[in-house]
């Protein structure tokens, strides 16, 4: 059986409103994605694209994750792999580099950072300072 990403049905979903010719030029809608997911870089980097494609940029907040016990359960009684990073450490050295990847993108994915990590946020203020 193939493994479900609700993730991807979601980001998909996204993509394709917001290319319907109504939407197309509307920069207010946004989307959140998770640092604890092993496809964060990937998933950036593919909305990234879309955006230029698209010529409008949206809003993307990053957050960390909230269901880290869930993804791994399901993906250990279905056999799948581990779509999370497996230690907290991973999943805030992803967070950072996403973090300078948005800023460093910002014309096209406008950033919002979520964390009830302080240093997480820290490095956030410090690095769009700079």
């Amino acid at each position: 059986m193939e493994q479900h990403s609700f993730k991807d049905v979601t980001i998909r979903i996204f993509q394709e409103v917001l290319d319907e010719p109504e939407f197309r030029a509307w920069p207010d809608a946004g989307i959140a994605i998770q640092a604890y997911l092993r496809s964060c870089a990937d998933d950036l980097q593919n909305l990234l694209d879309w955006a230029k494609r698209r010529g409008t940029p949206s809003g993307l907040r990053l957050i960390k994750g909230a269901y880290w016990d869930y993804e791994t359960v399901i993906a250990a009684q279905e056999d799948w792999p581990l779509p999370v990073f497996a230690r907290k450490w991973e999943t805030d050295a992803c967070y950072e580099r996403m973090t300078l990847f948005l800023l460093e993108n910002h014309a096209w994915l406008r950033p919002a950072f979520g964390s009830h990590n302080v240093r997480s946020l820290a490095h956030a203020m410090a690095a769009a300072s700079s």
